[in-house]
């Protein structure tokens, strides 16, 4: 099946992909679709973002394209849109050093592709390819890792996990959503570094939970959150999860998987530690007071089918009304069949009248 992708690569992207890439062969201009999106195309996963890496700059992509979004041109990026994709177009570059663990502190602007690709994370991520010459560039051996589901570093793994320290996360991600494996060196390297290294931002951390926790092989990420101790540094109760229970994770629903996880952990540190809306914390704490009765979660004193003008039309005011539908709400939440119009009538009349 592997070689199968390989061989019907073109015919994995559309016809405005392929335009993009001939509007920058005519105007002279090397250009590779590369990263996640020939990754995905060749394991024959859904291709959703697609990156292109070229050796125009970034004023001379904005002059072959008007119309696009100076998105990360600091950075080199410039963002075309298409009927159907928003693609990121790099120019090749060289990082310097990076010392917020996050950002280079500055970028040089490379001729070629190939020192462009020594800066990419993993390999199976370095791989770069031309649609319209049909050119595969894989200088870091990526295809044979994609075909034997290895997840290894380009290039020295302590230096590359120091650059961006959201790589130790996006190693965890990626074997959850890839079901792929790290060598017992790379796990060393991450284990070493999580104890004193400078974390990411709680945005970038909940992005990369959440695709983790969503993907179909959550229980991967997950024994390589508490081998290589990123969880334990991120919630402090997160060895108290029964690893048992990382593979029942991969069979939930997705709305109910991180309050699975979250019942182990101190409910305040995780919602301290990750950026969910106001919504999503009532829906998880819900979740885990109902003992993840989806009805019951989503379950709110509007639902009542006493409303609160039926209240009022029983003779109460202001906050009686209030008060009598959270007396409702907590006597059906228990029990839901007591949501019913006539049922909660008498409850009122007995109870307040």
């Amino acid at each position: 099946m592997f070689q199968d992708n390989l061989k019907k690569l073109r015919s994995v992207f559309s016809d405005d992909v392929l335009n993009v890439v001939k509007q920058f062969l005519i105007a002279d201009f090397e250009i590779y679709i590369v990263g996640g999106a020939v990754r995905d195309a060749l394991l024959g996963r859904p291709v959703i973002d697609i990156d292109m890496t070229t050796n125009a700059r970034p004023e001379q992509i904005e002059a072959l394209f008007p119309n696009s979004l100076p998105t990360g041109k600091a950075f080199g990026t410039i963002t075309i849109v298409t009927t159907l994709h928003q693609i990121q177009i790099t120019t090749y570059r060289a990082d310097g050093t990076y010392s917020n663990s996050r950002h280079p502190d500055e970028i040089q602007y490379e001729k070629h592709i190939h020192n462009d690709l020594k800066r990419r994370d993993f390999t199976v991520n370095a791989l770069a390819y031309n649609p319209i010459t049909d050119d595969l560039i894989d200088d870091f051996d990526g295809i044979s890792d994609l075909s034997m589901k290895k997840l290894r570093v380009v290039g020295d793994s302590e230096t590359r996990f120091s650059e961006d320290t959201l790589r130790l996360f996006r190693a965890c991600r990626f074997a959850a959503q890839l079901n792929f494996e790290l060598s017992d060196e790379t796990i060393a390297v991450m284990t070493s570094l999580t104890k004193s290294c400078i974390l990411p931002s709680k945005e970038r951390i909940h992005h990369e939970l959440t695709s983790l926790i969503e993907a179909d092989y959550p229980q991967n990420g997950l024994r390589l959150l508490l081998k290589t101790g990123l969880g334990k540094r991120l919630f402090s109760k997160f060895d108290l999860i029964p690893t048992v229970g990382f593979s029942y994770i991969s069979k939930m629903e997705l709305t109910l998987r991180w309050a699975y996880l979250i019942q182990y952990l101190d409910i305040d540190d995780a919602f301290g530690q990750l950026m969910f809306s106001k919504k999503e914390k009532a829906w998880i704490s819900n979740l885990i007071s109902y003992d993840f009765d989806q009805e019951k979660a989503l379950f709110t004193i509007k639902d009542l089918k006493l409303s609160g003008n039926d209240i009022k039309t029983l003779g109460f005011k202001g906050k009686q009304i209030g008060e009598i539908q959270h007396f409702l709400f907590n006597k059906v939440i228990k029990d839901m069949t007591l949501n019913k119009k006539d049922i909660l009538k008498s409850i009122v009349e007995q109870q307040f009248m």
